[in-house]
């Protein structure tokens, strides 16, 4: 009988062990998701700078942004949002269909490259909704091809163009490794 005691209380202390590591992982799950969350999305004052792979870009923003960060299978997206409506977005990896401006939505003024190296876009996107009926947005995509880095700044109004190509025409993309 004493046996059986002893046997039942192994047991029952194994149960606990695994409840407790159970509960241990949950907690730690639910820590680091939170954690992931609250990185995610952020206010930004004056510059920023961004870890892409081998490259930090450096940007100098016009505006408080909110920046989010999104990841995919290949990439991230980080994007920059001002109370404006601009968007300003720098992309890092492959698999997504160039030029990241739909030429559907929008009308491509100019395109050219520079030094084969550099693909240059700048148009226009005519905004119908609620908030913009018949509104023209200006967007300017710069592809570092060879660097699978690209930096765009789209849904600008016309009078603060020269503010965002300031921005993209300052930014510094340094070699860290």
């Amino acid at each position: 009988m004493n046996r059986n005691i002893i046997i039942i209380n192994k047991t029952k202390a194994k149960r606990t062990k695994i409840k407790t590591v159970f509960i241990f992982l949950i907690i730690s799950c639910l820590g680091l998701g939170l954690n992931k969350i609250s990185a995610q999305n952020k206010h930004v004052d004056g510059a920023d700078t961004v870890i892409l792979g081998q490259y930090e870009i450096i940007i100098k923003l016009p505006t408080r942004c909110i920046k989010t960060i999104t990841n995919y299978e290949e990439g991230f997206f980080v994007t920059y949002t001002s109370l404006d409506t601009a968007i300003l977005s720098v992309h890092y990896g492959s698999m997504v269909s160039k030029p990241l401006i739909s030429e559907r939505k929008c009308t491509i003024v100019n395109r050219f490259y520079f030094e084969s190296e550099i693909e240059v876009i700048t148009g226009f996107c005519l905004l119908n909704d609620s908030v913009f009926y018949n509104k023209e947005r200006n967007f300017r995509e710069m592809d570092f091809i060879k660097r699978k880095i690209t930096i765009m700044y789209e849904s600008v109004d016309k009078s603060k163009t020269s503010i965002y190509n300031n921005v993209l025409d300052n930014i510094k993309i340094l070699k860290v490794r």
